[in-house]
């Protein structure tokens, strides 16, 4: 802890003091605790910062409701950025981050930089494929610099849009939710796997096989995939807990650096992660030592049945996974590199890239 400290009471004699945090936290829905901007807002609040966030579909959906529901969505979403723009000029933020865009547009982004001018504004895209979504590029243009979660193709298709700046930033975990949780034999398991088997963008094929293939095994469990049930909330990191091994394979995997946040939550829970491999992905997660990739169905059962059968190899891969993701991507830090990247350029982390 000494060393966060340190930089914890340099950022603290920084300019930046407060943090106008504008996403979509879902705070009525069961999805809460796993969203990327929450773990973000927690990592500022603990770099000593203020953060004042505004849940901006949450308040739009309000202003919707009777007797408001007459009144149409143009007016209930006059009438939420009313408030928007009022909550900025009293806050007067030094900062203005944006995650995502459901609800709003560029326009929004625009009377947000009026009411608080010469702030700089960043926004926050964890999602794959930009380029076919005119409503992100256009929020992307509006903004002063974007962090993504790629270094590939999808961050350059950022800064083909003007962009300032556009800064690779993995999903931060939150080592107080993603951790060891006591065993339970009721989500106990061999093999876990998050998600849907497929996307309608566009899926790589191995996913599908692998989880297919999964959902006939006795002693593995799918959540959230062909039917099957979605586990939320603490339930849903006690599950990645209790498995002995955890799946992890993205819709897209060819794209450098590219991962859901699936990866650094499941890598945070103690339980050893079979990946599929990516671009660079060593950056992140060195194979043999803090997780196994794969490339391959063939390779990743293959896998599977050689460390169900040798515990030992599997704990310490899963141990060191572990405490390698809560030291580098837990959110206290990925907050402060975030801070350091808008006050001076860049910063210092071994799988940086700023375009």
């Amino acid at each position: 802890m000494g060393q966060w400290a340190g930089l914890q009471e340099n950022r603290m004699t920084s300019s930046i003091k407060r943090v106008f945090f504008m996403a979509n936290f879902k705070t009525s829905g069961p999805s809460v605790l796993r969203i990327d901007a929450r773990h973000w807002c927690k990592g500022f609040v603990r770099n000593g910062l203020d953060v004042l966030p505004f849940s901006y579909r949450d308040v739009l959906e309000q202003q919707m409701r009777l007797p408001f529901r007459k009144l149409g969505r143009k007016r209930a979403r006059a009438a939420t950025e009313k408030l928007l723009l009022n909550q900025i000029r009293i806050y007067r933020p030094d900062l203005i981050v944006v995650f995502g865009g459901k609800g709003f547009d560029a326009n929004t982004i625009e009377k947000m930089r009026l009411a608080a001018p010469g702030v700089p504004i960043v926004g926050r895209d964890a999602d794959a494929w930009p380029e076919g979504d005119p409503l992100r590029s256009e929020i992307a243009r509006s903004c002063d610099m974007m962090v993504v979660t790629n270094a590939g193709k999808w961050m350059e298709y950022y800064k083909s849009l003007d962009v300032k700046r556009v800064a690779f930033f993995p999903c931060p975990c939150d080592p107080d939710l993603h951790r060891l949780y006591p065993a339970d034999p009721v989500l106990g398991a061999d093999v876990v796997f998050t998600g849907k088997a497929t996307h309608k963008q566009g899926c790589d094929p191995d996913r599908e096989t692998i989880v297919k293939r999964l959902m006939d095994m006795p002693n593995a469990r799918v959540y959230g995939a062909q039917g099957e049930r979605r586990a939320e909330g603490v339930e849903c990191f006690m599950a990645y807990s209790n498995a002995k091994i955890i799946l992890s394979i993205n819709a897209d995997n060819s794209v450098p650096l590219y991962h859901s946040n699936r990866l650094f939550l499941v890598a945070a829970s103690g339980s050893m992660v079979l990946a599929k491999r990516i671009p660079q992905g060593e950056l992140l997660f060195r194979d043999h030592e803090h997780l196994r990739y794969f490339d391959t169905p063939e390779e990743f059962f293959e896998l599977l049945d050689y460390y169900l059968a040798h515990d030992e190899e599997r704990e310490t891969i899963a141990a060191a996974g572990m405490k390698h993701c809560h030291e580098e991507f837990n959110s206290t830090r990925m907050a402060g590199l975030l801070l350091d990247l808008v006050q001076t350029g860049s910063y210092d982390a071994e799988w940086g890239k700023v375009l």
